[in-house]
């Protein structure tokens, strides 16, 4: 079970939020642990009208889940996090994947909401 799902108001997430996440909760029995064959995140897209709507929602925050879910939380720094985004961010405009400019028709109406402040 996850907090963060009990409190998703269908707003996007920052990214610092989304690497904060945490896929282990901190009361799961350590013995446990070891059961853990992986993790992911969902895009749920029901109220999303186009592909580049759901593209703005998703990038660049799965790169944050990447992170968290392949780096041990020891070795997590959101600041070194930020700084190697930046190649993604390229690779990711260079295919139409990303941009960080509000899409219309999109499911949240304010920008405090947005997900990137480059």
């Amino acid at each position: 079970y996850d907090s963060l799902q009990a409190t998703y108001e269908f707003k996007p997430i920052s990214l610092q939020r989304a690497y904060e996440f945490k896929p282990v909760p901190e009361n799961f029995p350590v013995h446990l642990v070891p059961q853990i064959l992986g993790a992911s995140c969902q895009m749920w897209g029901e109220w999303i009208p186009t592909v580049e709507s759901m593209n703005y929602h998703i990038y660049p925050r799965i790169g944050a889940y990447a992170e968290v879910f392949w780096t041990l939380p020891i070795q997590k720094d959101y600041v070194r996090f930020r700084k190697s985004l930046e190649y993604f961010l390229t690779r990711w405009k260079r295919n139409y994947l990303w941009s960080h400019k509000k899409q219309p028709n999109s499911f949240h109406t304010t920008d405090q909401h947005r997900i990137w402040n480059p």
